[in-house]
């Protein structure tokens, strides 16, 4: 979503379509932003076809060309350019034993942010595998890794790490004109071009999302 609106903004005299397996864009999202960024799709001239699940190829890490196939049995799809933005992310964890990974490579947490059977180690992060979309480390997970080394150390009972129901956040990232930060409740929070960088990024992300991210 986020590449197809930036494309269109950028260039705005290229059709730009975006092809996505699900009934709705966004999924994960209050219903209220998902109609807001449609709705801002539609401003920029952004296609969108639902229901379509491609064929992947296997260079889906580069640009390819189409046509693109589908096995939803939609027509083919042709493109002078195709961005494969699916999703499918590889952590660096090839190093680490095999008995903390799961299936995808990322690491096997507990609830408290331990890794089963190394009840010393933690993990947080892009790599801990919390939920579906890791999201510990926007939501105050190394916080709560930090308080339970403590509690380890003073034999307290560790506390658990929640991930948040409803994703929320920018979806379409900064733009000229300012940046659009979406709640939890779907409503949209508008911030001026002047204080993405040295505001929300160096004050609001780094330090109070993060936790303390230094330069």
């Amino acid at each position: 979503v986020s590449s197809a609106g930036n494309l269109a903004r950028t260039w705005p005299d290229k059709q730009i379509d975006l092809y996505f397996p699900g009934a709705q864009i966004l999924p994960g999202y209050h219903t209220g932003t998902q109609v807001r960024v449609a709705r801002r799709l539609a401003e920029l001239g952004v296609r969108l076809h639902l229901g379509h699940r491609a064929i992947l190829p296997v260079d889906r890490d580069e640009i390819t060309t189409g046509p693109i196939e589908f096995s939803t049995d939609q027509p083919d799809a042709d493109a002078d350019a195709v961005l494969w933005a699916v999703g499918r992310v590889r952590p660096n964890t090839g190093w680490l034993p095999a008995d903390v990974l799961d299936g995808d490579g990322f690491v096997r947490v507990t609830p408290e942010l331990t890794v089963p059977g190394h009840p010393r180690i933690f993990a947080v992060g892009d790599v801990a595998a919390t939920d579906p979309l890791r999201t510990s480390a926007r939501n105050g997970g190394g916080a709560l890794v930090a308080r339970n080394i403590l509690a380890q150390l003073e034999s307290r009972k560790l506390r658990r790490y929640r991930p948040p129901s409803v994703r929320w956040g920018s979806v379409l990232g900064p733009q000229s004109d300012g940046l659009e930060v979406f709640t939890p409740w779907g409503q949209a929070v508008r911030f001026p071009a002047w204080t993405v960088d040295p505001v929300l990024q160096r004050f609001v992300v780094r330090r109070q999302l993060y936790r303390g991210v230094r330069d």
